[in-house]
């Protein structure tokens, strides 16, 4: 009965990967009553805008392959046309986070059709690059973008209120939509799959009638205009907008997310994103030096023993709930005749 048993082991799975799934979900709920204070809650709602920027980068490299050391690049563009169209034309926050999404896409367009010959370090080089520019361009332009001194004086995302969990509520909102709809576009979708063949072996894919530079320029721009949408969340909750949301740090930062929740797999990234930035807060103390001494031992534990990040342990964690257990008089050990 070797099909019957593997139907009921796969079910025993699927009930185990439901019920942690649905243990997270209310944790996740929860977690803004139970925590100390205003401030975790503050922490738990950037840690979850970052997620939304770490499913974003996975999509990138984990889905597609591409490796990217400019995301941030998206990020605090999406947030400088968000805040600025709110201050210029008082348009409203919540189509600004539209806004930011498309202004970022659009650079997203513009880069990827500029360097869709370039692929590997050359790539990754590029998007540093851009990365770099915009926030020399973000510091050089005070008429604009006041500089260092940054933007601030522009309206919050309305009906959501600064004290209480309200952002904390509308960010998981966004960030279970990106994750979700990103999971079952990669998963389940013939571009989902085009991806994934192209991040394996772009010259095979392209043998078998996949434009890869195509589908190099859609996950791109599809990317960079989720990290915008983060972007403009980001701004609209902090109320205070500086070139400093550009620095390749917070590209670091996301990678080091992407790593440790498990490349590839979206949900993962999305909440080690959550989980690093609450980690950063509690080492804030130590010093800026001391706390990424304390990430990167934790990310070369990672790679070294757990590569499949999160992911990993939250499936040996269903296989351990999931496995079958003994019953008196049950005899699996008994030999075969013939």
């Amino acid at each position: 009965m070797p099909l019957l048993r593997r139907a009921i082991a796969t079910l025993a799975a699927a009930r185990a990967r439901a019920g942690l799934f649905g243990i997270a979900a209310v944790i996740l709920l929860v977690l803004p009553f139970v925590v100390p204070n205003q401030y975790w809650v503050h922490v738990l709602t950037i840690g979850v805008v970052f997620a939304i920027l770490a499913a974003s980068w996975d999509l990138l490299y984990g889905v597609a392959g591409i490796l990217s050391f400019g995301h941030a690049a998206f990020f605090g563009l999406g947030a400088y046309a968000a805040t600025l169209v709110n201050l210029r034309w008082g348009v409203n926050p919540w189509i600004g986070l539209v806004v930011g999404g498309f202004v970022s896409g659009l650079l997203g367009i513009v880069f990827s059709a500029a360097s869709v010959r370039l692929k590997g370090t050359y790539l990754a080089l590029s998007t540093l690059a851009l990365a770099q520019t915009l926030q020399v361009m973000a510091i050089s332009f005070p008429e604009i973008t006041r500089g260092t001194l940054g933007l601030s004086g522009y309206d919050g995302l309305p009906g959501l209120d600064f004290i209480g969990p309200s952002y904390y509520y509308a960010a998981l909102v966004l960030a279970g939509a990106v994750v979700v709809g990103l999971y079952c576009l990669s998963r389940f979708t013939r571009i989902g799959l085009a991806w994934r063949a192209m991040r394996n072996d772009p010259t095979r894919a392209s043998t078998v009638g996949i434009a890869v530079a195509w589908n190099r320029m859609v996950v791109f721009v599809l990317a960079a205009f989720i990290a915008g949408v983060a972007g403009a969340m980001y701004a609209d909750y902090i109320g205070v907008m500086s070139p400093a949301e550009m620095d390749a740090s917070i590209t670091a930062n996301v990678i080091a997310m992407a790593v440790i929740g498990g490349p590839g797999t979206l949900v993962g990234p999305a909440a080690a994103g959550l989980v690093i930035e609450v980690l950063n807060e509690q080492l804030r103390g130590l010093g800026g030096a001391y706390t990424g001494v304390a990430v990167g031992g934790v990310i070369i534990l990672f790679v070294m023993f757990i590569p499949g990040g999160f992911v990993e342990l939250f499936q040996r964690a269903v296989a351990a709930v999931s496995r079958p257990r003994l019953t008196i008089g049950e005899d699996v050990g008994a030999p075969t005749n013939g």
